[in-house]
């Protein structure tokens, strides 16, 4: 490829959509955005990136906006009567910086949702996150083990997310990302092995090689990262979605069923390699962990517990957005020692009714599973271009089930990072990028036209 001819061909909405998503990859690396000056700072960095979008403004996914548009609309009449009526609203510091947090939510959720109208835009946003992602973790990485891969079971790969756990979640993503590449690379629209071959040995050259070098690069170093980080829920969430990824995709492939048994074998045994190998070399903080704890963890359970009357006594609007840590020391337990700090309910859905209250959390689930829907719809109903809503459908799995244990969208970088690749997925499943894609169709035209020449050339000579 021409790097010339290819930034020619850019649009503004795909120059948009690469910065936004190495802004993005950034972010995760200088502390996740933790900080409310970072937050500020992105909130600035984003707004030429919105009006840039913007100016090429195309019919956006629909029922994305609607949906949006009343989510948003009923936390800000929640947040308006918490200002007014809480008389729980201790700290009201923290909540303008829960408002400062929200704001740079939307900002994000805008952006891709134009970025999704594009399917040229989208696939270099999720590419461009793919790359500059794996050049953060790189140099993570050589960070983590200048003095040798580490051991410890205390952080030991937190990647500026708070802690390990959502570290994981971080490299779960970029698990399903390497995977969604993968995917487009061998992906091959034949229906047997003995076509499936010579096509992808034909179509073999530097660049494709390259490519290929570079996903298995990404792979091995996600998963080394992932087994650093010492999460137990981590790592088998994001390995369980990273699967249910892979057989969304196998089972969507037009092939044989002999072929498609192959290739979930090949695919196993490669996967499985990758797995022991990275066990093997950088697994012992797991082992650790498991030797130290086990598989349970009584104290989450416990807080879980006691985030329950605290929802009781604030049903209708809470104790005021980003308040939780303030007000769960009058409920907290006694059995829990007294020098751990708990300023979060390690489950957001429960924090997030306690905070914002309990109809507010009803819209926000309906807005999520209609999202889901949305995604499933997306690769149930499409013959072609269903990799992307496949991607989508599984990163909703991954964020939700792990918000479940832990609180990786309560970090503002991760939570922009999530909202942000879910959008544009789900802005994929408009049925204007339904169609079948002829590109690959053509290419392979073209090249039994050039065969037939030659040949006819030989045969006259």
């Amino acid at each position: 490829m021409n790097p010339r001819l290819f930034l020619k061909n850019l649009s503004r909405l795909d120059i948009s959509a690469i910065v936004f998503a190495c802004v993005l990859s950034l972010t995760c690396l200088a502390r996740g955005a933790v900080y409310d000056t970072m937050v500020a700072i992105l909130l600035l960095i984003s707004i030429p990136i919105l009006f840039s979008a913007a100016a090429q403004a195309k019919p956006v996914h629909a029922t994305l906006k609607k949906m949006g548009m009343a989510l948003l609309i009923s936390l800000i009449i929640v947040l308006i009567l918490q200002q007014w009526l809480q008389p729980t609203l201790q700290d009201k510091g923290a909540w303008f910086q829960g408002i400062g947090r929200l704001l740079f939510f939307i900002f994000a959720f805008v952006i891709a949702l134009y970025i999704g109208s594009s399917e040229s835009s989208a696939r270099l946003f999720l590419q461009t996150l793919l790359v500059s992602g794996t050049l953060c973790l790189t140099a993570t990485f050589l960070i983590t083990t200048a003095n040798g891969v580490p051991t410890s079971t205390y952080y030991s790969y937190a990647h500026g997310f708070v802690n390990a756990n959502n570290a994981a979640n971080y490299l779960g993503i970029m698990l399903l990302l390497t995977l969604t590449q993968a995917a487009r690379l061998l992906k091959r629209p034949n229906f047997s092995l003995h076509k499936i071959l010579p096509d992808f040995i034909d179509q073999l050259n530097i660049a494709a090689m390259m490519q290929g070098f570079f996903l298995l690069y990404a792979l091995l170093l996600v998963m080394a990262g992932l087994f650093m980080t010492g999460s137990r829920g981590g790592i088998f969430l994001s390995l369980l979605c990273g699967f249910l990824f892979s057989v969304m995709v196998i089972l969507k492939t037009n092939l044989h069923s002999r072929t498609r048994k192959l290739i979930i074998v090949l695919t196993s045994v490669v996967m499985g390699a990758i797995l022991v190998w990275s066990f093997l070399n950088f697994g012992q903080t797991v082992t650790n962990i498991l030797e130290r704890d086990g598989l349970n963890h009584h104290t989450r359970l416990e807080i879980y517990i006691a985030v329950l009357p605290m929802i009781g006594d604030h049903l209708a609007l809470g104790v005021g957005l980003n308040n939780f840590a303030d007000i769960f020391q009058q409920y907290r337990p006694n059995n829990i020692p007294s020098d751990g700090i708990i300023d979060k309910a390690h489950n957001s859905y429960l924090e997030f009714a306690a905070e914002m209250g309990l109809p507010a959390l009803s819209i926000l689930l309906a807005v999520l599973l209609q999202i889901g829907h949305t995604l499933y719809m997306g690769v149930k109903g499409r013959k072609e271009r269903y990799v992307t809503p496949a991607l989508g459908l599984s990163l909703w799995a991954l964020v939700g089930l792990h918000s479940l244990i832990d609180f990786p969208l309560q970090i503002p970088g991760l939570a922009a990072l999530c909202i942000a690749i879910i959008t544009v997925c789900a802005s994929q499943t408009d049925p204007r990028f339904s169609e079948p894609n002829h590109s690959s169709a053509s290419v392979r035209t073209k090249r039994v036209r050039i065969r037939k020449r030659r040949g006819s050339t030989k045969s006259v000579s």
